[in-house]
Formats: structure tokens, sequence, C-alpha cells
């Protein structure tokens, strides 16, 4: 925690840049290091090497990812970067990182370019999250059940409906 201490004072009061990334570099272990090491490039205005930090961040960081799987997913959805976008969400499922919250985004990314199939696929997938998880209380489940009942056209509605009432009687969501 010393050497956090002392990389935090070097970039934030003495603005030594030099030496904050000198000994920031040194020590890139977990997600949070390397997401610490993409938002100095943000604000220096460094976007592209904040993005390569925050890619090598997923393969290498251990522990917390979220921020760097957050970032990422902004980066990729501004730019239209569909396969990156898709390829950050698989990621964050594969490692069991913050799965729903990524999924959500990707259903958001979506929508906002009018793909309605691959929201609905995404949307749908999202809800096998809420009821896979079995602790989660119920209003996060009506709350994503609402979500799909506004999104989805009236015809995938009535066919997805009735088994999503089945499923939440079954697992008593």
């Amino acid at each position: 925690w010393k050497r956090d201490l002392i990389m935090r004072i070097q970039k934030n009061n003495l603005r030594d840049d030099d030496a904050y990334l000198k000994m920031r570099k040194e020590d890139l272990h977990y997600g949070m290091d390397y997401w610490d090491l993409a938002e100095f490039y943000i604000e220096k205005g460094e976007r592209k090497v904040a993005v390569e930090t925050a890619e090598e961040g997923l393969i290498k960081g251990e522990g917390r990812i979220t921020e760097l799987l957050e970032f990422l997913s902004e980066h990729y959805a501004k730019n239209r970067d569909t396969a990156n976008v898709e390829r950050v969400v698989q990621h964050a499922i594969k490692n069991k990182s913050d799965e729903k919250k990524m999924l959500d985004r990707l259903f958001e990314y979506y929508k906002v370019q009018n793909d309605y199939e691959n929201a609905k696929r995404t949307l749908l997938k999202a809800f096998e999250y809420v009821k896979g998880a079995g602790y989660i209380p119920e209003v996060r489940t009506y709350a994503h059940y609402n979500k799909m009942k506004q999104f989805l056209v009236k015809e995938d509605w009535k066919n997805i409906e009735p088994k999503i009432i089945r499923e939440v009687r079954e697992k008593d969501l």
C-alpha cells in the first residue's frame, strides 16, 4: 500500500508523471492497477494508449476488471465497433465478471443501432443471468421482465412471456 500511496502522491500532488509512470509500469498486477494507468492516459488525452492499457489489463490483470470492461465497451460503442463491443462482453461472460451489467450494455448498444434481433437475443441472454443467480431479489427479475415487455414486439412477447412466467414460477424468482 506504501507504493500505491507514493504513486498517488507523485501523480496527484507532485505531478511527476515520469516517476509515476515508472513505478506504475513496474507494479501492474491487478485490474485496478491497469485501470489506474488507463485513467492516467485518459486524463492526459492519450486515449489510444488508454485503450491499449485497458486491453492488456483484461488479459493480465487479476481480480476486479469492472472499470476496464466498462471503459472498453463504452469506447468501442462510441466508435460503433460492434465486433469489439461483443468481444468485451464475451470476455466478461467468460471470466464471470459483471455478466449481467455487460449484457445490459450490449443490449443498449444494439437498441441504439436499431438492431432488434441482436438486442432481443441479448435481452433474453441477460434474463438467464437474472434467473440463474437465484439470490437476486424479485424486484430485479420484475424490472427485467418489464424491460423485455416494453422492448419486444407483440408477436415475440406473446411467444416469450409464457415461458418466462413458467420459469419464474418453477424457480420461485
